[in-house]
């Protein structure tokens, strides 16, 4: 099985906990990289919860969750 689903299950079990809450968005940022001095940038670490609900260790990026149409939108700035 790819991880992909382990990811969408993940979310899915997230928003059984939102169940009671109609029509609630969740947003969820990850990281942004940091920089140490003028062109060096300290190791990147993504968010934890980002990471746990996407598997993805993208900087500048946001999960939005839609309990109301069940959409999940992955947001990813450059």
């Amino acid at each position: 099985m790819c991880d992909l689903y382990k990811f969408i299950s993940r979310r899915r079990s997230f928003k059984q906990l939102l169940k009671n809450y109609e029509n609630s968005i969740t947003i969820i940022p990850n990281s942004i990289e940091h920089i140490r001095n003028s062109n060096i940038y300290y190791p990147y670490r993504s968010n934890s919860n980002f990471y746990y609900l996407t598997g993805l260790n993208e900087p500048n990026s946001c999960l939005i969750m839609l309990t109301s149409t069940n959409q999940d939108i992955l947001l990813h700035a450059s």
